[in-house]
């Protein structure tokens, strides 16, 4: 009898343990279910765990929100994809709007290299410039949480083409309406054997030097350019200007402006970019022939075009017309007589010769056909 309780006891005994082991089980996948794993720095986690580690659901299918978390080893973007979005879709968006999160994350950085004004480009647009010159992405994409419907990649590293500054600066420049520069390097210059002939004769010495580098127009100012200027001026100032300096053509280069109005439009300009514009020296429009032409074989591009009747639109290639087209006014005074500057280079109707030699011209040139305007923005 005894042992027959003894035994029942331990039965009773198995399952009650049986029996609590079940609930702890089933009380253990209840709260399993109601919560959500999220990847976080560990290095931060007290900080970043209410603030930055909410995963949000897009309603907009076209509009995804991502949100942001920074790790150590990059900057790690989670997408959460909607219920009909396909997987496909999904990636492809994770993989955008992690790229784009990266370009943001060095948005202040281009700011400080591009020339950057607000209200030109936005920064979406700005992010969108500088996808275009990416040269390599190393992107870690992380493991799909379908439980949560999240994809959460990491950017290890991002490098750009080298020359992306002065491409975003370009097209910057280009959406702005106003002329497009590019950059010359201060340093010291010699004159080499093949252009010697060409720039001999406005400067008594082969060797020279910028002290800091300029910006220079890429081509002459164009008619379209001009005329922003002349619509900015009084009834007078018009009248006193006249109009024989517009053309059918706006992308022509403008010609035949007084001296008085060159320096009008560099002041014009100045303001409106915030920069300092002015007339190139002689020294310095000899810096962009010698950093822009490379060698003989590329000078007849820059020479006057044979037999032309006017001067042409069209830009070759990243500085254009140096020795053709049209002559450029200089802030430098003439070596034979200090109250006229040089006219630099030559025009389209110059013979080969005349190029060769320097024109100068006084602030009062009445008649300046075939001389146009290249201005440089100094490099604050």
């Amino acid at each position: 009898m005894l042992l027959e309780r003894t035994e029942y006891t331990m039965k009773m005994k198995y399952i009650m343990m049986l029996f609590m082991i079940f609930i702890l089980i089933i009380a253990n996948n209840s709260c399993s279910r109601n919560t959500t794993i999220i990847k976080v720095d560990s290095e931060n986690h007290n900080d970043k765990e209410n603030n930055n580690n909410k995963i949000e659901t897009h309603e907009n299918m076209n509009s995804p929100r991502i949100n942001n978390v920074t790790e150590s080893n990059g900057i790690t973007h989670c997408y959460t994809f909607g219920d009909r979005e396909s997987l496909e879709e999904a990636k492809k968006y994770a993989r955008q709007a992690t790229i784009e999160k990266a370009l943001l994350s060095k948005l202040s950085y281009f700011k400080t290299q591009i020339r950057y004004e607000k209200g030109i480009l936005t920064d979406a647009e700005i992010i969108s410039l500088t996808k275009g010159y990416i040269k390599n992405l190393n992107m870690k994409e992380g493991v799909i949480d379908y439980e949560n419907r999240k994809i959460c990649n990491s950017v290890i590293s991002i490098d750009f083409e080298n020359d992306a500054i002065q491409k975003i600066d370009e097209k910057i420049e280009e959406s702005s309406g106003h002329p497009i520069f590019v950059f010359v390097p201060g340093k010291k210059y010699i004159i080499p054997e093949f252009l010697k002939v060409y720039l001999n004769d406005y400067y008594n010495s082969i060797k020279f030097e910028i002290i800091k580098g300029f910006k220079i127009m890429k081509r002459e100012l164009s008619v379209h350019h001009f005329n922003q200027y002349y619509e900015s001026l009084g009834y007078e100032e018009k009248k006193q200007l006249g109009e024989e300096w517009k053309k059918d053509d706006g992308n022509a280069p403008v010609e035949n402006i007084p001296f008085k109005h060159v320096r009008g439009y560099a002041r014009w300009l100045s303001t409106k970019l915030n920069k300092t514009v002015r007339l190139p020296s002689v020294e310095e429009w000899m810096a962009t022939c010698i950093h822009f032409i490379q060698s003989d074989d590329q000078l007849y591009r820059f020479q006057p075009i044979v037999n032309a009747r006017k001067p042409i639109s069209e830009v070759r290639q990243s500085v254009d017309h140096l020795f053709g087209n049209l002559r450029e006014w200089s802030i430098s005074p003439c070596y034979y007589d200090a109250n006229k500057y040089y006219l630099l280079g030559g025009n389209y109707i110059s013979k080969k010769i005349g190029v060769y030699k320097a024109f100068c011209a006084s602030e009062n040139a009445t008649w300046l056909g075939g001389v146009g305007i290249r201005l440089i923005v100094e490099n604050n």
